[in-house]
């Protein structure tokens, strides 16, 4: 369900970025015809970035939740074949 949720965000926080950039690329474009202050692009550029920051959140989230999950699976680690006592890590199920 985490997981899930967190995919959901993502989704949606992409969305946001997008949202942002085009009021980012609109506000310079009213800058120009004088109709906008550079206060206003610092603004949008500020939501811009915060987004972005939790775009990283997200996707670190994520990636941290399908490693948890993959190890309670015991998809994470095999039996090393040149010792029997010991384990080693399959990185390839690391690849999402």
């Amino acid at each position: 369900k985490n997981l899930l949720t967190s995919v959901a965000q993502l989704e949606q926080e992409n969305i946001s970025i997008g949202s942002y950039k085009r009021s980012l690329k609109n506000e310079h474009v009213k800058r120009n015809l004088g109709l906008s202050t550079w206060l206003d692009i610092i603004n949008i550029s500020d939501r811009l970035e915060r987004a972005q920051l939790l775009k990283i959140r997200l996707q670190q989230k994520i990636v941290i939740s399908l490693a948890k999950l993959t190890f309670e699976r015991g998809l994470l680690i095999e039996k090393d074949a040149r010792d029997k006592d010991s384990f080693k890590v399959k990185y390839d199920a690391l690849d999402y």
